[in-house]
């Protein structure tokens, strides 16, 4: 073997390889933090519930809606600020990098350190550690269920914790039970009672204090149906488009191109019932997800973001595939074919999404290069070349994430231009329905952000929490000290409620009918600018002017 070859055998294999991959995961995570790439208004919801079950333990544990397992972890960090909660966040993804590792040895897979690259490459796993947002948590904590169950061989204890897994995304309650119907007979025994652990114990003890048998049906985890008279999922369209599933697919991974046929070598390695489970998982969960919307069932929408439980079991996948690699002639061909797709595909992502990202284009020319100089052979280059394709995703197939701060909040930058470019603006009161906002605008020159709390979160917050013992007045009151600014409720929000010099930031919502009535704040306001999706507004001191609508047409 050449040293070359055996220095990418040593990179897939060695133990210590894994914890250096989720060291960069960690500090790429931290610098994306820092410079928020993903902010994103999930994300800050997490934070918002962690905070709050710091200061109202009971309260917050006990309401389905704010995720407990997790809110619970991140509370002292949350307590803390968002920028502790967003470190505290990217550790635990990348704690789980090192976990698939270890699950990958347990499965015996011959490169077990490919299934973690896999799960650090892909750009919508790195996009949500930074985000904040709570899927990149289901899917570690599954992964450290699994982790206890295979590789540490302690099944009851791996069992309780993917107990937990429904109450942090529900999108992966089907997991535990694919891994309870494979796993050996003898197992079941302690399993069953590991998966029932948590919920019943959560369910008794929330009978406790709620004083309800059924509260955890009288008070579930999300509205089981969106509001009456939801004016958001008129405009929702549950189809998804040729371009937007190529962009969510290669957001999950760019290796994806890996299940093209590749010329293998004959192994003695078998697949695990387990890792056939969890890909069976897999292929049920982008079936019944992109399908949900149609439902209109649990507000599930097309995000990208909620079909990350697939990842690990792709990674997986990829590692015990690429074990039985046959070198020659045939895997070099492969190789070409791979790159050449993969090119090809991401150029035309992009194309369809607006433009040509630098990022994809370079990944695609370091794959090009590094296959041309590896055609003699079997080497360096083709190592080079597999890592280049996944270690370039997090940039260069970022766009379908749904989670850049760029793409899903570009009003932001015109709200910043438009505000500093007028001195009569700052120091006044804002208040706006872009949840954003309050993130990204300094305290000077501007004046305090105030949230305006749309109807449709005032019903969720009122429908989910229980008002007989205290909950739901805990839960406003903690709202109060901050949710996405200063919160606006509808008894303070109102044309005699807000400050005389008050700023109004609108962007476009169809929501915003359903606060701001047209008959009530038409008379107030006058446009100070606006665009496609922006407004600014301020009171009107001249009673003549012709009004501008509160939901953004001139009468």
């Amino acid at each position: 073997m050449s040293a070359a070859r055996r220095r990418i055998a040593a990179a897939v294999h060695h133990p210590r390889a894994p914890w250096i991959l989720a060291t960069v995961f960690a500090a790429a995570g931290v610098v994306d933090v820092l410079r928020d790439r993903h902010l994103h208004d999930e994300g800050r919801l997490t934070h918002l519930f962690a905070r709050m079950t710091w200061e109202h333990p009971l309260e917050l544990f006990f309401l389905q809606k704010s995720r407990p397992p997790i809110s619970a972890l991140y509370a002292p960090f949350a307590a803390a600020g968002p920028l502790a909660f967003g470190v505290a966040h990217v550790v635990v993804a990348a704690i789980a990098i090192v976990l698939l590792a270890g699950i990958a040895r347990a499965f015996d897979h011959r490169w077990p350190n490919l299934a973690a690259l896999v799960l650090a490459a892909s750009p919508l796993y790195f996009a949500s550690a930074a985000a904040g947002v709570s899927n990149s948590d289901g899917v570690a904590v599954a992964i450290l269920g699994a982790w206890l169950w295979f590789a540490r061989d302690r099944p009851f204890l791996g069992a309780v914790v993917l107990g937990l897994v429904p109450w942090i995304r529900a999108e992966l309650a089907p997991l535990p039970l694919a891994l309870l119907l494979v796993c050996p007979a003898a197992q079941r025994r302690g399993v069953i009672p590991g998966l029932l652990a948590f919920p019943i114990l959560y369910a008794l003890l929330g009978m406790l204090v709620h004083g309800d048998a059924l509260w955890w049906a009288h008070y579930p985890p999300s509205l089981p149906e969106p509001m009456a008279d939801h004016p958001l999922w008129a405009r929702q369209d549950p189809r998804i488009g040729a371009a937007a599933l190529s962009a969510t697919l290669l957001a999950l991974s760019p290796a994806w191109l890996f299940a093209i046929p590749l010329p293998t070598a004959p192994s003695e390695r078998g697949i695990p019932r387990a890792q056939w489970a969890w890909l069976a998982f897999a292929a049920f969960e982008i079936g019944v997800l992109l399908a949900m919307p149609r439902w209109r069932a649990f507000n599930f929408d097309l995000s990208p973001r909620y079909l990350l439980g697939v990842v690990p079991a792709f990674a997986l996948f990829v590692s015990s595939r690429t074990a039985a690699l046959a070198p020659g002639p045939g895997l070099r061909t492969w190789i070409v074919e791979h790159a050449a797709l993969l090119g090809a595909a991401a150029l035309a992502l992009h194309v369809a999404l607006g433009g040509v990202d630098p990022a994809a284009l370079a990944a695609t020319a370091i794959l090009a290069t590094a296959i041309a100089i590896g055609r003699a052979g079997f080497g360096a280059a083709a190592g080079v070349a597999v890592a280049a394709l996944l270690c370039a995703g997090p940039w260069g197939f970022a766009d379908g994430t749904g989670l850049s701060t760029e793409r899903t909040s570009p009003e932001l930058q015109e709200i910043r231009a438009r505000l500093d470019e007028d001195p009569r603006l700052h120091h006044r009161p804002i208040f706006t329905n872009a949840p954003l906002l309050s993130a990204v605008l300094p305290a000077e020159p501007f004046g305090p952000v105030h949230y305006i709390v749309q109807a449709d979160q005032l019903h969720e917050i009122v429908t989910l929490t229980n008002p007989a013992w205290g909950q739901r007045a805990a839960v406003l009151e903690s709202l109060g000290r901050g949710f996405y600014g200063i919160p606006a409720f509808a008894d303070t929000f109102t044309p005699e409620g807000i400050p005389a010099d008050a700023v109004l930031v609108l962007v476009d919502d169809p929501r915003l009918g359903l606060v701001m009535p047209s008959e009530a704040w038409d008379p107030i306001l006058r446009v100070h600018t606006a665009s496609a999706t922006l407004r600014i507004l301020e009171r009107r001191t001249d009673p003549r002017a012709a009004p501008q609508s509160a939901s953004g047409a001139t009468p």
